[in-house]
């Protein structure tokens, strides 16, 4: 039995879904560097997410959709999924877990990991219009040096104190979900307004802080 119509669209609309990636994109030309002039860059470059981590949030995006769907609709009815054109964002900083003034590497060099994953929240707010609405997300930095996704060079020869920095670069894609039956909905009403975050890929800069 469907909710009523009132109740429907109030349990509906201004929901949230967040998900991980599922874009690649192309590589970023302009790194942004800290004001810090104490700070070395050493190294830098770019990430992305793998084949599976792509195909896995593909699947977890259609399988939240269809969940929506079933727990609105009790699959009576029609409904439609519209897409808006997707925003690209950044959040930057150095991850959480490493030493304020930075890890200390002897003349032998090393690595320091990172994990796209958890770390401190950033919000930003994005702004899609009519009829998509607007949404404030919290989303991660990910954290430095805890579980090993990805491992980053220091130099060796060259001892001294150590960190990462992290631009992170995520899409996102905003879309509404739209639904019809014979009885209370005769014509296309928005009963669900949703965002897709996509992580896309993330610069690492590795920097010499003394």
């Amino acid at each position: 039995m469907l909710l009523t119509r009132q109740a429907f669209i109030k349990k509906a609309i201004g929901s949230i879904v967040l998900g991980p990636s599922i874009l690649k994109n192309e590589v970023e030309k302009n790194l942004l560097l800290s004001s810090d002039s104490s700070l070395l860059l050493v190294s830098s470059g770019v990430s992305y997410p793998s084949e599976e981590e792509i195909a896995a949030s593909r699947r977890a995006h259609e399988e939240e959709l269809n969940r929506i769907i079933q727990s609105l609709t009790r699959g009576n009815g029609q409904t439609i999924t519209e897409y808006g054109d997707p925003l690209i964002s950044h959040i930057t900083g150095f991850p959480q877990t490493q030493p304020s003034g930075g890890a200390y590497f002897g003349s032998d060099g090393g690595y320091i990991s990172y994990c796209p994953e958890g770390g401190l929240i950033q919000y930003v707010t994005l702004q899609f219009g009519v009829p998509f609405g607007n949404f404030t997300v919290g989303l991660n930095l990910g954290q430095a040096g805890s579980t090993v996704t990805y491992s980053y060079p220091v130099p060796s020869n060259s001892p001294g104190y150590y960190k990462l920095y992290i631009d992170k670069k995520f899409q996102s894609t905003p879309y509404v979900i739209k639904y019809k039956d014979d009885g209370e909905y005769p014509d296309w009403t928005i009963v669900y307004r949703g965002v897709n975050i996509n992580y896309v890929s993330h610069w690492h800069t590795m920097y010499k802080v003394s």
